[in-house]
């Protein structure tokens, strides 16, 4: 089965209100790390990152993330999601590295 891809978009340092308001709009925060890189801070459709997990169990996911005209192959590490309402909050993706 083919990988599908989420097109993110970069973030710059935002408060807890433009966060807030990003959420209300259907984007969620996402850190895009891995091994030797530097923590990049993007946001995604909340709508794709949910329909991605409904798909498989969450250690199975694995999705291309693209952004800035690059693709990477990634895997979700971390999934926040609020206590009560279980909105998405946050979600951490980690650089898949081929041998």
């Amino acid at each position: 089965m083919e990988n599908q891809t989420i097109q993110a978009t970069l973030r710059g340092k935002q408060t807890q209100g433009e966060l807030t308001r990003m959420r209300k709009s259907g984007q969620t925060a996402v850190t895009f790390s891995g091994q030797g890189l530097a923590p990049v801070s993007l946001y995604a459709s909340t709508l794709e990152l949910e329909n991605m997990l409904l798909l498989k169990p969450r250690a199975d996911v694995v999705v291309a993330v693209g952004f800035d005209g690059q693709s990477h192959l990634t895997h979700f590490t971390q999934i926040d999601r609020h206590p009560i309402s279980k909105d998405l909050l946050t979600v951490s993706l980690t650089k898949i590295i081929a041998d």
